[in-house]
């Protein structure tokens, strides 16, 4: 009976022992494969970080994320500001301002010599008036492309510097029935029809008021000249 209670005692021992060993392999090996899957983790490379092969395109590549815009993003007319404080004149608005001087200045100079060369007493009144008219809207004129930085001529075209030798050539009748037939009438036709197309279809706001406000008058020197001239309703 007492070898049999100590061989009990002996085989409970063994397994004990044994069941504590086969936790302890557990443990061990439940720790052993967290290592290896952290160590595989780290040894993993990036997928972002890996360069391109031999052969491999860069247009096949995804885009990296957070990447820096190109030249072409950095040049690019929409990335930048609006730069220039005044945008610049259409050709017709430049050309009407251009043949509105010169026509201005050359029913200036001619309305002088009128003044003073005239013979009849309506054909000096009417140059006056053409002088003076002519150089209040010159100076207008003159104020508007000031702001816009665009020159203006400061004498008339060619034609009209001809016509004004011619003039100072004549005397008399002749001068007054050249002056009244060229500057007073031909050139003041010529005047309404540049000054109602840049009325009507001109670009810049302050060269279409100008051109809008100064019409009426021109219409008037028109019908004076016409009055004058003993040719009103025939030219």
């Amino acid at each position: 009976m007492t070898r049999f209670i100590k061989l009990h005692t002996v085989l409970a021992a063994a397994v004990a022992a044994a069941v504590m060993t086969g936790a302890a392999v557990a443990q061990t090996g439940t720790s052993s494969g967290s290592a290896g899957a952290t160590s595989a983790a780290k040894s993993t490379p990036s997928t972002t970080a890996t360069a391109p092969g031999p052969g491999t395109s860069a247009s096949n590549l995804p885009p990296a994320t957070g990447a820096a815009p190109s030249a072409a993003a950095k040049s690019s007319p929409s990335a930048k500001s609006a730069t220039g404080t005044k945008a610049s004149l259409a050709r017709a608005d430049k050309d009407f301002a251009v043949k509105a001087a010169q026509a201005g200045l050359a029913e200036v100079a001619a309305g002088k010599l009128a003044a003073s060369n005239g013979a009849n007493a309506e054909v000096k009144k009417f140059g006056e008036h053409m002088a003076q008219d002519h150089t209040k809207a010159n100076d207008e004129l003159m104020q508007i492309a000031q702001s816009k930085s665009l020159a203006l001529p400061a004498e008339p075209d060619r034609a009209h510097q001809r016509l004004a030798k011619q003039l100072q050539g004549l005397s008399g009748d002749r001068f007054d029935r050249t002056y009244m037939r060229e500057a007073g009438i031909k050139d003041h036709k010529a005047a309404y029809a540049l000054f109602s197309n840049e009325a009507k279809k001109g670009k810049d706001p302050e060269l279409r008021a100008f051109a809008q406000k100064t019409l009426p008058d021109i219409q008037e020197h028109l019908k004076m000249a016409q009055q004058v001239s003993g040719l009103s309703g025939r030219n």
